[in-house]
């Protein structure tokens, strides 16, 4: 009810700022203000980060102005205002949304993964998969899963949560009919102790703002004779010091352990640690 309302004030105001008659120097800063008013409240619900939905607000107020006006003049000093916000209002839509541990996997991210996560012809994660052993009859959750990229080979078993704090990426995921989206992050899982079979984390964990809590919270909600799996980049290959470097020059508040670490902090599980390259796999047995 808030935000609907929220909604309706900005897009009353902006429709104010654009069709009222004003004269004088500030007159092209109200137009824009009203456009920017106009592309928020149009692109302020999406789930995702678009400029498609405020351009054409945009568009057609503007469109609308100019026809109520009839001076083909004055069009070209719209159309700059109308722009100008069409650009401004998307991205102050995004920063007044709920959003995920950084802007990269809102902005960037969820197009990409989108596609892996639809391509069904693409390779499956082999070593993922036979390290985490998933069966038919098990309840798996993809902690920081994001557009379902490695969540679709899992599938195959009884029920497949997926959790991520980022909306982008969740919308993305929703197109899968067999996942179970939730929006959430993995330092506060919504979830019961030993909810689950298997819990794994692929190349999410360095992302997580407080990655101790995350993990206490994968290993509560996993049941006993369960199985935690991690998948991150090694920092101590070559590769994985540039992917940590790389990150870092990117803006993202990336924090990446060795997986001798990582495993160190579960004394009381079974643990194998897999390495392949630059990649590592910690497999991790609740007792």
């Amino acid at each position: 009810m808030k935000r609907a309302l929220a909604l309706t004030t900005a897009a009353l105001l902006g429709a104010a700022a654009v069709f009222l008659p004003l004269s004088g120097p500030w007159t092209g800063w109200v137009r824009v203000a009203g456009y920017t008013l106009l592309a928020w409240a149009a692109t302020w619900p999406a789930h995702r980060f678009t400029w498609g939905r405020a351009a054409v607000t945009v568009l057609i107020v503007w469109a609308l102005h100019i026809w109520r006006l009839g001076n083909p003049a004055a069009a070209v000093a719209e159309a700059w205002w109308a722009l100008l916000a069409t650009l401004i209002g998307p991205v102050l839509a995004y920063f007044t949304t709920a959003r995920g541990y950084d802007p990269h996997f809102d902005l960037v991210v969820p197009w990409v993964y989108g596609h892996l996560s639809r391509r069904d012809g693409g390779p499956p994660p082999r070593t993922l998969l036979r390290l985490a052993a998933v069966e038919a009859t098990h309840r798996v959750l993809d902690v920081g899963g994001g557009a379902g990229r490695i969540a679709r080979y899992l599938e195959h078993a009884r029920q497949v949560a997926l959790v991520d704090p980022s909306p982008f990426m969740l919308a993305e995921a929703r197109k899968r009919a067999r996942l179970r989206p939730v929006r959430a992050f993995a330092e506060r899982l919504p979830f019961p102790a030993g909810a689950f079979d298997r819990v794994i984390i692929v190349d999410a964990l360095h992302h997580m703002r407080d990655q101790q809590a995350a993990l206490r919270e994968a290993w509560r909600v996993l049941r006993p004779g369960g199985r935690l799996v991690l998948e991150e980049p090694n920092p101590a290959h070559p590769v994985g010091r540039a992917i940590a470097i790389g990150e870092r020059l990117l803006g993202m508040p990336s924090r990446f352990h060795t997986p001798e670490s990582l495993a160190a902090r579960f004394p009381k599980a079974q643990t194998h640690i897999h390495k392949d390259a630059w990649r590592a796999w910690i497999v991790m047995t609740k007792p």
